[in-house]
């Protein structure tokens, strides 16, 4: 098992975030408000126990690429665009798409119906799967795919391209 907390605030820095401990606030997951990364080290256990130190890369990237995407990304549409934001991020790191699909996993068991603003975990790991598998088969890769397309990108945010 891994230190939770170091590879949290490794990865968050290396993406340009800075990692906060909220087990004590009203964060019961991880979430972003386009300066810092929020995330409950409990929450964060259940996601390495079932992705792995990948699993907890993928949600650090999560949470980044909503704050790429200007923090007026919300919904699905906010939610499938940092899935696949992070799972580029995954391909770019070497990690294998277990990891990926033991986080969705792990969502689909927290509620399997998805919500007003979090897709069903099925249809975000179906989507994650066609991004990986696409990146993995043409080597597409952030330079050239993602960070030309976002306009707004945030300006808390280091360049990232090294993801």
């Amino acid at each position: 098992m891994a230190d939770i907390s170091k590879l949290i605030n490794e990865t968050a820095a290396h993406m340009g975030a800075t990692p906060m401990n909220a087990e004590s606030a009203d964060v019961n997951c991880a979430e972003t408000d386009g300066h810092t990364l929020f995330y409950n080290p409990s929450f964060m256990s259940q996601i390495e126990a079932a992705g792995g130190e990948d699993g907890l890369r993928f949600v650090v990237a999560h949470e980044l690429g909503h704050q790429l995407g200007g923090m007026d990304n919300g919904g699905h549409a906010g939610e499938f665009m940092a899935d696949e934001f992070a799972t580029r991020c995954l391909v770019e790191m070497g990690a294998d798409f277990e990891s990926i699909s033991g986080v969705f996993g792990m969502l689909h068991g927290m509620n399997p119906n998805g919500s007003e603003t979090h897709p069903a975990a099925g249809s975000r790991s179906s989507r994650a799967q066609t991004v990986f598998d696409s990146e993995r088969r043409h080597g597409v890769g952030i330079d050239e795919e993602i960070a030309p397309t976002h306009k707004r990108v945030n300006p808390n945010i280091k360049d990232i391209t090294y993801c």
